[in-house]
């Protein structure tokens, strides 16, 4: 199989080491066509995307497009942060991405203590001591995502 893109890729606009033109080089030199630049949501508190930079960032999307010749797509890797399904991307920045990406992730602003409490910690309890999650784990977090999918 031969890949033509990469759909997420970080940059220094969240906790990635490369630029947006520094991505875009690298995969024009491994041959790929498009990439999309999916840093960390706004509700990343350790290393997400700051609302303010997202014109910046659109504005180097474009750029690298542009000089590189790979399509570079606006992007970011949103945080899921309840049960109900809300991520940190809402209605009024759709205008701003061309991709939506979405996981549970740590240091995110949850909408209560049991989204945070199951998300966060009894998740990475479970993945820290390699154990099969509980099947109430199991259907909260199969709860959250299939609420996030239906709402976006």
């Amino acid at each position: 199989m031969l890949l033509t893109g990469d759909y997420h890729t970080h940059t220094i606009y969240s906790h990635g080491k490369g630029t947006v033109m520094e991505n875009a080089l690298r995969a024009k030199e491994i041959g790929l066509k498009e990439i999309a630049i999916t840093d960390h949501g706004f509700e990343q508190m350790a290393f997400g995307i700051k609302r303010k930079k997202v014109p910046q960032l659109i504005e180097d999307c474009k750029k690298a497009t542009l000089e590189t010749g790979v399509k570079v797509y606006v992007g970011m890797e949103a945080n899921l942060c309840d049960e109900n399904g809300r991520t940190d991307m809402g209605v009024n920045d759709y205008k701003d991405f061309d991709i939506f990406l979405m996981g549970i992730h740590r240091f995110v602003k949850f909408t209560r203590f049991k989204d945070f409490w199951n998300m966060l910690v009894v998740n990475a309890l479970y993945t820290a001591f390699k154990k099969e999650a509980s099947k109430s784990l199991i259907r909260y977090n199969t709860r959250a995502y299939i609420n996030s999918i239906e709402k976006y």
